[in-house]
């Protein structure tokens, strides 16, 4: 028995309405109501969808660290006070860590692998797995301790650059 619709996900003119099932207490995807070429509203997914959904979660997931990291570091740049700096670094390094490690994870690379051999997918998802695996591709090839050193790093010389600034300033 499925109780109310809990919430609608927009992915890319994908509509679809998530609903709780009171048996098992998982979401399911059971019924697309936005509009794609090719489909009919109401129309039940098979469970072909369930590899992009999957991956759309990680990836939306993925793209909240990032967020979140961005914040930070508009924070640092305009609001944050100067003893601050050095938490600061070992916030935004942690955030690029968690992200890093986030996009590199294996069942990421899975998922994209079973998705690229479909032929089922329309022209907006082709796109998204496309785009997944450059960026899965180009995060393999840094290390994790690098990316996080590196957002340290950043965090670190900015402080430095508003110093030498403020000195030149006055």
């Amino acid at each position: 028995v499925e109780t109310r619709a809990t919430r609608v996900l927009n992915y890319s003119r994908e509509f679809w309405r998530i609903v709780r099932r009171k048996k098992d207490k998982n979401w399911e995807i059971r019924f697309w109501i936005g509009r794609i070429e090719g489909f009919d509203e109401g129309r039940r997914l098979g469970a072909y969808m369930d590899a992009y959904d999957e991956l759309l979660e990680r990836l939306k997931n993925i793209d909240l660290i990032s967020q979140i990291g961005s914040l930070l570091g508009w924070d640092q740049e305009v609001l944050m006070p100067p003893k601050a700096a050095a938490l600061r670094a070992e916030q935004l390094a942690w955030m690029s860590k968690t992200g890093h490690e986030s996009t590199t994870n294996p069942r990421i690379g899975e998922l994209l692998t079973e998705l690229e051999g479909r032929d089922n997918l329309n022209d907006v998802q082709v796109a998204n797995v496309r785009l997944a695996r450059d960026s899965y591709d180009k995060a393999t090839k840094l290390p994790t301790e690098f990316v996080e050193e590196m957002a340290k790093h950043k965090s670190q010389s900015l402080i430095s650059w508003q110093k030498a600034r403020a000195c030149l300033l006055y």
